[in-house]
């Protein structure tokens, strides 16, 4: 297909971090069988435990509960309907200790999409490529670093809210990125997940966008007043927007 952008108009991507680059997905089900594995080797017959079942349980009974808030006693019913296949019997002590620990094991893991690098790698040859996320700053960075990227986005390009003061979809953190980044909201394209965080602050600064919005199969585009909003699937099709 014809490119949508080339390098002549555009300077610069900005990337959402969770659910653009990280895949929050693949990141849970890792931590979540690390964990698994680090706890069933504690007791004989562990090794009967398939992880695999174990955590289709779990997403099971998340996806069931999908839409609801999330409270530490509904994580503790999604665990204990995931170690229903457990060859032995699981008390709620074991249950908090591995929630506990869960959460710490994917506080520190970070897995990016499948063939993000290969995109970053190509979009780095023409673009200046950036980072806008919320969420603090050490956090961010821990997960930036985990991501393996920085060959592609260096480390001060990656954009969190100053002291805890404005994030998306703010516009004035978006302009204070665009005055770091030394360009203009028309150089600028925003890619990411959200459609309220990410590309209405984005066109709300001037910008055109590109929302990932991986239930939607075909690629699209509409305008909202002078921007322009691409609408594709994957992080792949990225390649096939940008010349």
């Amino acid at each position: 297909m014809t490119p949508i952008f080339a390098p002549g108009q555009k300077k610069a991507i900005l990337f959402d971090m969770n659910g653009t680059l990280m895949d929050n997905h693949a990141t849970r089900k890792i931590a979540f069988i690390k964990t698994l594995n680090e706890f069933t080797a504690r007791w004989a017959g562990g090794n009967d435990v398939s992880p695999e079942a174990v955590y289709t349980l779990y997403l099971k009974s998340l996806r069931k509960a999908k839409g609801r808030a999330k409270t530490d006693a509904s994580e503790i019913n999604h665990l204990r309907e995931a170690f229903s296949a457990m060859p032995f019997a699981v008390h709620d002590g074991f249950i908090r200790s591995f929630l506990d620990r869960f959460r710490q094991i994917r506080e520190h893991s970070a897995e990016p999409f499948r063939n993000a690098h290969k995109v970053l790698k190509k979009l780095s040859q023409s673009y200046k490529l950036a980072i806008v996320t919320n969420g603090s700053r050490d956090r961010r960075l821990r997960q930036y670093r985990q991501l393996a990227i920085s060959g592609f986005i260096p480390e001060d390009r990656l954009f969190t809210p100053l002291n805890g003061k404005g994030r998306k979809p703010d516009p004035a953190f978006f302009r204070h990125v665009l005055r770091r980044m030394g360009n203009t909201p028309e150089q600028c394209v925003m890619v990411g997940d959200s459609w309220r965080k990410d590309i209405i602050g984005a066109i709300r600064s001037g910008m055109d966008a590109v929302w990932i919005n991986r239930a939607k199969k075909d690629m699209s585009m509409t305008r909202s007043g002078k921007s322009t909003i691409i609408i594709v699937h994957r992080c792949e099709r990225l390649t096939d927007l940008f010349g």
